[in-house]
Parts: structure tokens; C-alpha cells; sequence
């Protein structure tokens, strides 16, 4: 009873610990991917933070990769405007599965979670074994001997009824965790492309390439000022 007792608990903090927040979170990854996937390319920063607005650590996730952003500005009718923003960091370096999956379920204690059901289930058929051979007598009386009988092959029934549940739980575990932590990976991989796929790349070939036209007009102008001088 007791080892069927703490089963029994490890079965329902896995169900409400990990498989219905995992869920959860699947379709609000889900949601999120299909809004990123909505935007196009000019679309500004700002506009994706509202989709990550309702989930703190996705916020906090998308202000970091923001910061990492870089806003290209040129002058037109006076006036600075943004003509386009590039991504100096890849999205999965903030966007991966280490921070949007296990940090928030807790895959690092749920993944042994079958070894512990398989621990237990151990456990329960030795001490059923051992309280059955305990309470069986050897005697002369046929009936104390039938009795013994009977209750040690009950106490084997029961050890060997909770070693199958145990393998049972652990098996189904296994495969609910390991198939949903692969749709929740397949999620944020998918997230992390399709906003990389928003901003365009080489932030640092376009600075090059303004500090190279910045550097040749000031030597024409400063070519054109000795001459005037000379």
C-alpha cells in the first residue's frame, strides 16, 4: 500500500507538474508561431513583443534578443528613418529549448521519473516477498501450513501486481514525455527560425560598408579643403 501510495502521487505531479502545463504551453508556442509567421520582414520590433506580452519568461526572452538588434537609419527629407533592422545574434541563442522548455516544466527531474516508477516498483515486489515469507510457518498441521500458504501467495500477488503497475507507469511516462517534449522542441525551433527569418542578417558588413563611404567623403573632403588652402 504504502509503495502503491507514493506511485500514485508521482503519477498525479507528473500529470499536473508536466503533461498538462506541457500542453498548455504547446498551443501558446503554437499560437505564437503562427502570429510570427503572419509578419513580414519591415515589421518593427515592437510588434512581436505583443505577441510574447502574456507570458513573463517569453518577454523576458524577447527583450534580451531585442537589445541584440540593430536599427539602420538614413536621412530623408531631413528627417532620420529606420530603412531596416538586423540581427547580430541568431534568435536560437535565446529562443532554444534550454530556456523555453526546461527551465519552466522541470525535464531534468520528470526525465528520470521511469527509473524512480521502476525503482519502486522493485522495492514493493521485495517487501512483499520478504512480508509473505515472514508471516508463512512451517508446521505439521496441514491447515496452518494451507493458511501460510495462502497468505504468502496473496502477498506474492500483491508484490507482483504493483512491480507490473510500477513498469507500466514508466513505460507510459516515457513516451507521453518524450513525446511531447519533441512537439514543444519542434515548436521553439520553428520559433526561433521564423524570427530569424523577420530580420535581415550582416548588421556588421552593413556598418563596414557605411564606415568605408564615411571614410572615402572625408578624404574627398578633406583633398578638396588642402586644394582650396594650396
Amino acid at each position: 500500500l504504502v509503495t502503491g501510495g507514493f506511485l500514485f502521487l508521482l503519477v498525479l505531479c507528473f500529470l499536473f507538474r508536466f503533461l498538462a502545463p506541457g500542453v498548455i504551453h504547446w498551443f501558446r508556442l503554437r499560437k505564437i508561431l503562427s502570429q510570427v509567421g503572419g509578419f513580414k520582414t519591415k515589421t518593427p520590433p515592437a510588434e512581436f513583443k505583443k505577441i510574447f506580452a502574456r507570458d513573463s519568461a517569453l518577454t523576458h526572452l524577447w527583450t534580451e534578443y531585442q537589445g541584440t538588434l540593430s536599427t539602420e537609419r538614413q536621412e530623408r527629407d531631413g528627417q532620420m528613418e529606420v530603412v531596416a533592422v538586423r540581427s547580430t545574434v541568431a534568435a536560437d541563442a535565446y529562443f532554444n529549448e534550454q530556456y523555453v522548455v526546461d527551465s519552466r516544466l522541470g525535464t531534468e527531474f520528470f526525465k528520470h521519473l521511469p527509473g524512480i516508477f521502476t525503482g519502486l516498483g522493485i522495492i514493493g515486489t521485495f517487501t512483499g516477498l520478504i512480508e509473505g515469507l515472514r508471516h508463512f510457518k512451517v508446521s505439521e498441521n496441514a491447515a496452518t501450513v494451507r493458511a501460510g500458504l495462502e497468505s504468502l501467495m496473496h502477498a506474492v500477488g500483491e508484490a507482483f501486481l504493483i512491480s507490473a503497475a510500477a513498469i507500466t507507469a514508466a513505460m507510459t511516462v516515457t513516451f507521453l514525455e518524450k513525446f511531447l517534449l519533441a512537439a514543444l522542441y519542434r515548436e521553439t525551433e520553428a520559433i526561433a527560425q521564423a524570427i530569424d527569418a523577420r530580420f535581415e542578417a550582416g548588421a556588421g558588413e552593413a556598418y563596414l560598408s557605411r564606415l568605408v563611404d564615411a571614410s572615402e567623403a572625408s578624404a574627398s573632403q578633406t583633398k578638396i579643403l588642402k586644394d582650396a588652402l594650396v
